[in-house]
């Protein structure tokens, strides 16, 4: 990223393509997640009743990658959180575009909130985002859901169809095998496939016949294919417990 070159841009939406896009030229691993990331996977985030705004940016990034965050976010023109990434860097970092008052949120390598996505091998499988698999959990793991997250889940599922492979399709045995190995994060996504279901179901969210159709189907068949699944042996020992004892953790606020 050359020195004279190095002010964010204003919209958002080309800001988060240019981080990536010269991450990717420096070989440093950044993909997307959150809002804008499903944005730029959806094109139903421009439906009038999926339409919602956009104010900072998430990403995770891997461990090669680490040492070369602060430099490449400097001279892309943003100034570093010293006090939050020193004391946690290894797990997060922020840093902040002073210019259109932004912030850019940064994970590293695995995916922290109300429950632990992990990524491994698969950070890669897609050039710009999290593959939709994560990208939907990061979704349908938060507890608390706002409406910005209802809006997000549901472009999601309206445009991509469940499989068994990655691409433009949701990797359902991914989510199958995370879910079936843990019971926590399997009560949280299967709870908010029915909260969701129902809003859509209620016309809480204003949706075509035919969109609110296609969503319904495959907010029943993910929770279906979910609560049909083989358990793993952990998950029906946790589930003895149930919500006796806290199943998810609890976090600070983040954006979504």
């Amino acid at each position: 990223m050359s020195e004279t070159n190095n002010l964010p841009l204003a919209n958002l939406k080309d800001e988060a393509l240019r981080l990536l896009s010269t991450a990717g030229q420096q070989q440093i691993t950044l993909r997307l997640f959150g809002g804008m990331a499903v944005h730029l996977r959806c094109p139903a985030t421009n439906l009038p009743g999926l339409k919602r705004s956009y104010g900072d940016l998430d990403y995770i990034t891997d461990w090669a990658s680490l040492s070369n965050l602060e430099h490449f976010f400097k001279i892309a023109g943003y100034q570093p959180d010293r006090t939050l990434n020193t004391l946690y860097g290894d797990r997060r970092q922020l840093y902040f575009d002073e210019i259109n008052h932004r912030q850019v949120d940064i994970l590293v390598d695995t995916f922290e909130m109300c429950h632990t996505i992990p990524l491994g091998k698969r950070l890669k499988v897609d050039e710009f985002t999290l593959p939709l698999s994560e990208l939907l959990l990061t979704k349908a793991q938060i507890v608390e859901m706002n409406r910005k997250d209802v809006l997000d889940m549901c472009a999601m599922l309206v445009d991509h169809a469940s499989a068994s492979e990655d691409g433009e399709l949701i990797n359902l045995p991914v989510i199958q095998a995370l879910c079936s190995d843990d019971w926590g994060l399997f009560t949280t996504v299967t709870e908010n496939l029915t909260m969701v279901y129902q809003m859509v179901k209620n016309a809480e969210i204003k949706l075509s016949d035919e969109i609110s159709f296609i969503l319904l189907t495959r907010l029943s068949e993910m929770n279906q294919a979910l609560v049909s699944c083989p358990k793993t042996a952990g998950w029906k020992m946790r589930a003895l417990i149930g919500k006796r004892m806290s199943w998810f953790e609890e976090v600070e606020e983040i954006r979504r």
